[in-house]
């Protein structure tokens, strides 16, 4: 994914910052990070999936819970439908304010740590889709740790929201890391 993300880097470099990529790697970390006069940007992801057969085998056992949950999907969908409304509404910077704040931050995480009571018996199908969840953040702060250096820099880290209970977690625990809001910086 380094070359990937590097070689998409250099040529918005070469193209005088257009780019036909829509995500927040190219509109936000691309621009500031040319802007600052970078020459390098590092990912930092580890991409992994965090499903698994027992889920499925609990779901397939438990119609009312395989139900609940298709519901609960939908509400999730129906939620990221409004997302995309309201950030056609009030524009970028106020969007990234709302899906910054605690608020939407724990709810959007309510359905990942709703796994947990996934699974019956001997079955721990929903704690090890959490504990593979982490699993990737964990080795997402890794790279983070690799990219840090001691002299007291600070590093902007683009993530969805999904990850940020999970990294601050991790990140409070941390020697020499300390997460910060970036409410403060996003003023109208």
């Amino acid at each position: 994914m380094a070359d990937t993300l590097q070689t998409a880097y250099e040529r918005y470099l070469a193209a005088d910052g257009e780019t036909d990529r829509r995500n927040e790697i190219a509109q936000i970390g691309f621009r500031l990070a040319r802007r600052l006069g970078h020459e390098t940007v590092y990912p930092f992801d580890y991409r992994m999936g965090i499903g698994n057969d027992s889920i499925g085998a609990y779901l397939g056992r438990n119609p009312d819970a395989a139900r609940a949950r298709a519901a609960r999907s939908q509400e999730i969908q129906q939620s990221l439908v409004a997302e995309d409304s309201l950030l056609r509404r009030v524009g970028l910077v106020e969007y990234y304010r709302y899906i910054n704040s605690e608020e939407r931050i724990r709810s959007g995480n309510e359905l990942m740590y709703r796994a947990i009571a996934l699974g019956d018996g001997a079955n721990y199908g929903g704690p090890r889709m959490l504990s593979r969840w982490y699993d990737r953040n964990f080795r997402m702060v890794h790279h983070l740790t690799r990219l840090s250096d001691d002299a007291g820099n600070r590093v902007l880290v683009l993530v969805g929201s999904g990850h940020v209970l999970p990294l601050r977690h991790i990140l409070d625990v941390s020697p020499g890391l300390c997460p910060v809001s970036p409410l403060p910086y996003l003023s109208g």
